[in-house]
């Protein structure tokens, strides 16, 4: 920015340059910053710089492309209102800690029952021996306690308890003299949480029926089971099937020539077969008494 001043011999001069022009220009923001005391520095910039006075030779040269005119300045210099600082957003306070309380525990889903286990109740022998009742029986292990035993002969029923220690039921009991030739054993163990209740019925007598199998089996929706008997047994071999949760299946074959066989078709896979001959009153010798078998049969895995 050019500056004009006079000098002697009434001649103007022209003093140019930064170092002369820096001088001039600041004592000219300090009077217009006296007007105004509010204006910004870039308030004086704009009102210095938009009222000076054109002058070609300054075109392209000086900022303002002319000479300084502080009167005009100090009419335009106006104060610029500082921004409202946007004030920053107050953080909302924590939520106030509540403290743990004890949560209640979630209902437990209900459990099924598991399914009842068979008793595997198996009469091992039913003699009369000596004017004595003769027993030997296993049951499962897990079952406890007493069975219900009833022996008849005669139209006379003889009902006691006998206790099962470790899977075993035996006892011998001393039987009046009418009954000693032989009579129907009921023993029945009436079932727990654990065990389902069963049942067995045979005739105590001094004959063996010599009841033995000589195969079994459960594939393809068959059971196949055949043995062997006592030629002097006569009747029926029965059959119980107990299958996995609770459902049974009951069967019988005829006794020809001491052999019996059984083909008939099953819808399971698996279970519990007991085969039982509950004894021949009129067998040649004497009465006949019954007997038990049992085995656990499972369909074999595919490709055997």
């Amino acid at each position: 920015m050019g500056i004009f001043g006079p000098v002697p011999n009434d001649t103007w001069a022209v003093l140019s340059g930064t170092s002369m022009a820096a001088p001039h220009v600041a004592g000219a923001a300090t009077l217009l910053l006296a007007r105004e005391p509010a204006a910004r520095p870039s308030d004086l910039v704009a009102a210095i710089a938009g009222t000076a006075a054109p002058v070609p030779a300054f075109a392209g040269v000086t900022v303002s492309g002319g000479r300084l005119d502080v009167a005009a300045a100090l009419h335009a210099v106006r104060a610029t209102p500082s921004p409202v600082p946007t004030p920053a957003p107050t953080p909302l306070p924590p939520p106030p800690a509540v403290p743990d309380s004890p949560r209640a525990p979630l209902p437990a889903a209900p459990s099924l029952p598991a399914p009842l286990q068979p008793a595997k109740l198996k009469l091992r022998r039913a003699g009369v021996r000596e004017g004595s009742l003769d027993v030997l029986a296993r049951i499962t292990r897990n079952a406890t306690g007493d069975v219900d035993v009833a022996y008849r002969a005669r139209d006379r029923t003889l009902r006691f308890r006998a206790p099962i220690e470790h899977g075993r039921i035996r006892f011998a009991r001393r039987l009046p003299r009418r009954h000693r030739d032989g009579g129907i054993l009921t023993v029945r163990w009436p079932g727990s949480a654990r065990v389902r209740e069963a049942e067995l019925r045979l005739r105590a007598a001094a004959q063996p029926a010599r009841l033995r199998r000589d195969a079994a089996s459960l594939r393809d929706g068959h059971l196949r089971v055949h043995g062997r008997i006592s030629r002097r047994a006569r009747g029926r071999v029965r059959f119980e099937l107990a299958l996995p949760g609770g459902a049974t299946r009951r069967f019988a074959a005829r006794i020809a020539a001491g052999r019996w066989r059984l083909s008939t078709p099953v819808a399971a896979t698996s279970g519990y077969l007991s085969i039982q001959f509950t004894g021949f009153r009129r067998a040649r010798g004497g009465p006949m008494r019954g007997e038990q078998d049992e085995i656990a049969l499972a369909e074999p895995p595919a490709g055997r």
